[in-house]
């Protein structure tokens, strides 16, 4: 088992919220430390917010849908950053 626990980016869309809330639940019990915006995005700048959790995270999970076909500003945002985060 790890010292510290792997952390893991969860990137959805909010139409599946409820699917990935499983998942998110499932990583916690085989010790992930898993980021999810609707827990870990607090009040202020979400780009920020999500710069820092993206930096965190060693593993980045895309969960993709028919919902993330043509994905919003956040969606985008997530995934172009860990791109950019991932060249560095």
């Amino acid at each position: 088992m790890w010292l510290v626990k792997p952390v893991v980016f969860l990137s959805y869309a909010h139409e599946d919220r409820d699917a990935v809330s499983k998942l998110c639940d499932r990583l916690k019990a085989s010790g992930f430390e898993p980021w999810m915006d609707v827990h870990d995005l607090v009040a202020g700048d979400w780009r920020l917010e999500i710069d820092r959790g993206l930096r965190r995270s060693e593993y980045f999970i895309a969960c993709l849908s028919k919902h993330t076909e043509n994905p919003r500003e956040v969606l985008k945002y997530e995934h172009d950053s860990a791109i950019d985060i991932q060249r560095r």
